[in-house]
């Protein structure tokens, strides 16, 4: 008779011996570790481009918009040996610094400038007639004054209109209805240099377009503003990059000197506003997160440098 059951000797194993499970496992564990510290690793420097690229975001914003600005700067304007385009405040004691740019807003009228009674020396009347009244103009809207060689800049101190028994615009188009009086006080208490017009009858005002860069750290992180307003005595702006720890500038003149401010003061003659030619501007832009694989796990920073020539006429002559 045949025997139907094969011996022990032909049994086919399908089980792992002990040798090949541990070789499985180390395998296994190698694979899943080398897997885990590519991730760490990737996590790592995620996280470390991460907090570059919100740095230079941040900066590349405001660069690119201080490049604009400076270049349009004097559009409209001329600046003199005592009144400026683009002018810089040196901060005390290393303390960021402040930048002003002018420009021309041509949509609006050019006023007259009366001479007002009393103190030539305290403010400056607008009149407003049926004819010009001057609607434009409001409180602290800031003003471009012009009496042939003077010229400079005044903040709109009050707006008074008297329409009473007016009847505007006939029968007299140059009935008197109010004034406007101008504060002889310089935008930032005069800081940025720019003297006032000559009070004397027959100036001529208009309204300017005005952009201040500065740094605010009043808040929980610095952050660079652009103030276009300037009410109760200070800039008002939004912030246009945060984490802006440091901003410096400088003044290019045409002989090639370099300095915090233009000066028509002293005895230099070259250094006056009207041979500005190109404005530098250095910000520092700072992390506000932190991370072990940046700056050796301090805190990271990196400065961003802008360099423009006002194309105001008189500043690209400066360039022959």
């Amino acid at each position: 008779m045949m025997n139907n059951h094969a011996t022990s000797s032909e049994k086919t194993s399908w089980g792992f011996t002990l040798v090949e499970m541990m070789m499985a496992i180390t395998i296994a564990s190698l694979v899943v570790g080398a897997a885990l510290s590519m991730f760490d690793s990737f996590m790592k420097n995620e996280r470390a481009t991460s907090i570059r690229t919100e740095v230079h975001q941040n900066a590349r914003y405001a660069v690119d918009m201080l490049t604009r600005e400076l270049l349009e700067a004097g559009e409209g304007l001329d600046p003199t040996a005592t009144f400026a385009v683009v002018a810089t405040a040196d901060g005390s004691a290393g303390a960021p610094d402040s930048l002003y740019i002018v420009r021309s807003d041509a949509a609006t009228p050019v006023h007259q400038v009366l001479t007002p009674t009393g103190d030539p020396t305290s403010e400056i009347l607008l009149n407003i007639t049926c004819a010009d009244s001057v609607l434009d103009i409001r409180p602290g809207t800031v003003l471009h004054l012009a009496t042939g060689p003077a010229r400079g800049l005044a903040i709109v101190n009050s707006v008074t209109r008297n329409e009473t028994g007016v009847s505007c615009p006939p029968p007299d188009p140059a009935d008197d209805i109010g004034h406007v009086a101008l504060g002889v006080s310089a935008p930032n208490g005069g800081k940025h240099g720019w003297p006032l017009a000559a009070n004397q009858a027959g100036a001529a005002a208009h309204r300017v377009n005005v952009a201040v860069y500065f740094v605010n750290t009043d808040g929980p992180t610095p952050v660079l503003v652009r103030a276009t307003r300037f009410e109760s005595g200070q800039w008002i702006g939004p912030p246009i990059a945060e984490g802006i720890v440091d901003f410096q500038t400088q003044l290019v003149f045409g002989d090639g000197g370099v300095a915090e401010e233009a000066s028509s003061t002293d005895a230099d003659a070259t250094n006056d506003y009207d041979d500005v030619f190109t404005v530098r501007a250095f910000l520092t832009a700072r992390a506000w997160r932190t991370d072990r694989n940046l700056a050796g796990g301090g805190i990271y920073e990196r400065e961003y440098s802008v360099r423009a020539t006002p194309r105001n006429p008189l500043y690209s002559r400066n360039l022959e």
